[in-house]
């Protein structure tokens, strides 16, 4: 069972799941990748944030701009405390030139309990 979460947290899942129905809003979703292992969807659809780590992994895709369903995923793991997400969730952001939302999720991410080798700065 999910965590509850602030009124924002529930604003931003509420948001972030009518963009993924919509086929991720502002991204072009890649429908020809294999969905992942139905028993571990299942899983992160009943709130076990490892599972949801697991399937925003097996969302994955060598574009950055591409990667709307495992950005998703990955924030529904990170609202519910997996300092891991939040810390992909940085390597995500810094990767699409967004630094802001880069160090807001690696903050997170040391607030969870997760170190990572990312240090975040801006070169000129």
């Amino acid at each position: 069972m999910l965590r509850r979460t602030s009124k924002l947290g529930h604003v931003l899942i509420l948001a972030l799941t009518a963009g993924l129905a919509m086929g991720g809003c502002a991204y072009n979703v890649d429908r020809t990748r294999d969905d992942p292992h139905p028993e571990i969807l299942n899983r992160a659809q009943h709130g076990d944030v490892d599972a949801m780590y697991r399937v925003a992994l097996s969302y994955e895709t060598s574009d950055p701009r591409n990667n709307a369903e495992m950005v998703g995923w990955l924030m529904f793991a990170s609202l519910d405390g997996h300092g891991k997400a939040s810390y992909k969730l940085a390597l995500h952001y810094l990767s699409i030139g967004s630094y802001t939302q880069a160090v807001q999720y690696k903050k997170l991410a040391r607030a969870q309990g997760y170190y990572g080798q990312l240090a975040l700065r801006r070169t000129r």
